[in-house]
């Protein structure tokens, strides 16, 4: 099966147009969340939310547990995570 160059370009226009909409609409949700922090839509330009959408594929939500409790393990590394990392 080949692919013509007229169904790749409708393709792509359609992968283009979602791209488009998904960009207009997390540009919406940006604008909400800052004026509900009362603070100006100038603060996020449209240019970095673009580089956003446009690299969210690469994003990665990580889990870790605390490095506080990779030391309880017994009263020494306790005392020692204390001593180096003091609660705020």
């Amino acid at each position: 099966m080949k692919a013509e160059s007229r169904d790749y370009v409708k393709l792509q226009n359609l992968y283009r147009q979602k791209a488009a909409s998904d960009l207009a609409q997390v540009a919406q949700n940006v604008s909400q969340i800052l004026a509900s922090l009362n603070l100006p839509e100038t603060n996020i330009p449209e240019e970095t939310i673009s580089l956003w959408c446009r690299n969210a594929s690469h994003v990665r939500r990580i889990r870790y547990r605390p490095f506080i409790d990779e030391w309880v393990i017994d009263i020494f590394h306790a005392k020692a995570a204390c001593m180096f990392f003091p609660s705020p």
